[in-house]
């Protein structure tokens, strides 16, 4: 899975902006599938300039196009791009300490606000003309032939977090920025569950989660009580399962999206579990009701 912070300072042909771990990156798909799969060790807005590109998590789809925000929590996602224009966003990459320093150095006061379900791991953001007028100045300092100072480009992130910290607009942005401002470490709970159909190795959760390899593992036991392999097939499968049930998507595009390497081990590991084949178990399902 590529590590989309990393395949963007690696790449020479996006133009970008480094201050520290603060990364602004102009950012176009150079990648020619229809399909794939990205992670991040940090968080990021994407905002988009031209043509769409959908991100896609466990619980949701979001469409990202030109106007359109989106806040990405730290983990990963598939992505699903459109070959009808080519894809342009500005994508901010912006670290939890980053994020717990501008709260406690302008005395945020975020109030959480009452949720009636649980925020994904992406968030819309509702744009207007001062944020839409934001992004679009970033795009200059890519132009400047003369190298832009850290400090300025730490003052640019620090304007537009206080900005959305401020808007009461955005009530699940604001929850998000209050738990990780209060949050010591991170949440091997949080991390698994909003990552777990993803096809991480156990080094990339490990590093999500701010750990060693070998603490993650002591620690995901004292949270689970087993292993992340068994754990990871077990929701990977009782997920399947649940798509097989309630959605008409192909076996392919679950196995895909469960996060199973491949057809075969899908097939082997559910068998396993349920005795029966995912065929036979989706062909003997209950239909589905029409919604009139």
């Amino acid at each position: 899975m590529v590590n989309l912070y990393n395949y963007i300072i690696e790449n020479r042909l996006f133009r970008k902006l480094k201050a520290d771990d603060l990364l602004f990156a102009e950012y176009k798909c150079l990648v020619e599938e229809e399909r794939g799969e990205v992670w991040s060790h940090t968080n990021y807005f994407a905002f988009g300039l031209s043509g769409k590109k959908l991100w896609q998590t466990i619980n949701g789809k979001y469409l990202v196009q030109p106007g359109k925000l989106l806040f990405v929590k730290k983990g990963a996602n598939a992505v699903y791009q459109y070959f009808d224009d080519e894809f342009l966003a500005l994508i901010i990459f912006i670290p939890d300490d980053f994020i717990k320093n501008v709260i406690a150095k302008h005395n945020l006061d975020l109030q959480k606000v009452k949720q009636n379900k649980n925020p994904d791991s992406i968030i819309p953001i509702k744009t207007d003309e001062v944020l839409d007028s934001y992004f679009h100045s970033i795009l200059s300092y890519f132009a400047k032939e003369k190298s832009i100072s850290k400090s300025l480009l730490k003052l640019k992130i620090e304007e537009l977090l206080v900005s959305l910290a401020t808007n009461q607009n955005d009530p699940f942005l604001n929850n998000c920025f209050k738990e990780i401002y209060e949050s010591n470490k991170i949440s091997i709970k949080e991390i698994m569950e909003e990552n777990y159909c993803n096809s991480l190795t156990l080094e990339e959760y490990a590093k999500l989660s701010a750990r060693s390899l070998s603490t993650f593992k002591r620690d995901f036991a004292g949270v689970y009580n087993t292993t992340p392999g068994k754990w990871l097939t077990e929701k990977r499968l009782g997920h399947s399962r649940y798509l097989m049930q309630n959605t008409n998507k192909s076996i392919e595009e679950i196995f895909n999206e469960c996060g199973f390497s491949n057809r075969s081990h899908f097939i082997k590991v559910f068998k396993n579990r349920y005795g029966t084949t995912p065929i036979k178990f989706k062909s003997s399902r209950q239909p589905l009701r029409k919604v009139i």
